[in-house]
């Protein structure tokens, strides 16, 4: 379920996913966070409002304790934040 915390195994798996995702020669692009100047990307945080990428994934879920604890939902959803801000930079 989406609300389970996001604790034990789950952090595990997490973190295997993550540091997967980072290692693909396809994924410089998510790996830090968008600067415009350096990656070309003028305008991206007027268009952007919850910017997102993998080392912030990792960094936000992985490995520190939040409070509240966030859940497998959290993660989750800030994954597909990930690719819905590349979609929605991409078409504008």
């Amino acid at each position: 379920s989406s609300d389970l915390p996001l604790a034990g195994g789950v952090v595990a798996l997490g973190r295997k996913m993550v540091t997967t995702m980072l290692k693909n020669p396809s994924s410089p692009w998510f790996r830090v966070a968008v600067d415009e100047t350096r990656d070309g990307a003028p305008g991206y945080y007027a268009i952007i409002t919850h910017p997102m990428d993998l080392r912030t994934l990792r960094s936000t879920y992985l490995e520190r304790a939040a409070d509240p604890a966030p859940t497998v939902g959290d993660f989750l959803n800030d994954g597909r934040m990930m690719w819905q801000n590349a979609m929605t930079y991409n078409r504008s």
